[in-house]
């Protein structure tokens, strides 16, 4: 299985070497596709890297948002070893990207000589958190029988809402992008 753009050494090809290329391949062509929402005749080079950086960060938090909610309704399939297998494999890249958007977040829409308190802000606010997974548990449990097929919909719902988010930043892009470069220019002046 060649894919475009990607050489293939022969003789060492493994399972993991042709899924490692397919994954290759398509951040490659999401990359293009960012690059060419990014560029317009108009825009400058500080424009274009912006939009690139502002829509990268778009990318991760919808495809964050799609795995999470993704994850949550597979939970309401029981008894399928192919579907706990796959719900296994998609978490580990939704912590991948969780915790990527959120520091890029952080970086792009606040001052950088506050990134590291916001940033530990978020941390310890989500540390606090986990301690109510396992209360949370218990009560849905709730010393019995449970089925947990209401609950997993429940937080495929919620979770699917946190597309608003992406949403909000992408109506309010244009504003952002051109105020960003415009306070860059401020600084390089000073």
């Amino acid at each position: 299985m060649d894919f475009p753009g990607f050489p293939v050494r022969r003789g060492e090809r493994s399972r993991f070497s042709e899924y490692e290329y397919l994954w290759n391949y398509v951040l490659q062509l999401v990359t293009k596709c960012i690059e060419k929402c990014a560029r317009s005749e108009k825009s400058s080079e500080k424009i274009v890297k912006k939009k690139s950086e502002y829509f990268g960060l778009l990318f991760f938090l919808i495809f964050s948002v799609v795995i999470a909610t993704l994850i949550s309704a597979q939970m309401c399939i029981t008894g399928s070893k192919g579907n706990a297998t796959s719900t296994v494999i998609e978490f580990s890249f939704l912590r991948t990207t969780f915790y990527i958007s959120r520091g890029i977040y952080v970086y792009q829409f606040f001052p950088e000589s506050q990134f590291g308190m916001i940033y530990a802000i978020i941390s310890v606010a989500t540390g606090t958190l986990q301690f109510a997974i396992d209360p949370l548990f218990k009560l849905i449990q709730n010393g019995g029988d449970v089925n947990f097929v209401p609950v997993s919909a429940a937080l495929a719902a919620s979770t699917a809402l946190c597309l608003l988010q992406p949403m909000y930043n992408w109506f309010t892009r244009k504003n952002y992008i051109e105020t960003s470069v415009e306070n860059e220019e401020d600084i390089t002046e000073l």
